[in-house]
């Protein structure tokens, strides 16, 4: 009787063994990977409310203010009113989502640490100079405020200068 082409089951049930050592071995890295995404993406969109809040200043004449809330672990806009009172912004646009659990963010200016967890621009395009660290584990991004120009830039590793 002639052999039919194909798979034994035996030979199925060790590719299948290998396949699910490989997977087991390689999910710790795509963990790595997934979560480092997501930190990233939450540092670009803190970058972006620090460039919303200094158009919404040079727009509109008044200091908008960009603050981190420690206790629900997002950062929202305030804006001056009239009598330059800081206001909080209740559009979506101005406020983050969640930071990770785990996760920490430090707001520093002039290497000192920011007694109220924020970043200042005003009418004419200028900013406290300010740095904003995002550390989990091993991963470390720093968002640069730029004083002259209220420019944020992100670097992954050591803070930009």
């Amino acid at each position: 009787m002639p052999r039919r082409a194909g798979f034994t089951l035996m030979e199925v049930m060790i590719v299948a063994a290998v396949m699910a050592v490989l997977l087991m071995a390689s999910l710790p890295r795509f963990q790595h990977t997934a979560e480092r995404l997501r930190i990233e993406q939450r540092v670009f969109e803190f970058a972006q409310l620090l460039r919303y809040a200094r158009e919404r200043a040079v727009a509109q004449s008044r200091d908008a203010f960009w603050v981190w809330d420690d206790d629900a672990r997002r950062a929202h806009l305030e804006q001056a009113d009239e009598l330059g009172r800081p206001e909080r912004l209740e559009e979506r646009a101005a406020l983050s989502a969640p930071l990770l659990e785990g996760a920490t963010l430090t707001v520093t200016m002039d290497g000192q640490r920011s007694a109220c967890d924020c970043v200042q621009f005003l009418p004419d395009g200028t900013a406290s100079p300010s740095l904003i660290r995002v550390t989990l584990d091993d991963l470390s991004y720093t968002v640069a405020i730029d004083a002259a120009t209220g420019q944020a830039k992100v670097a992954a590793g050591a803070a930009a200068r």
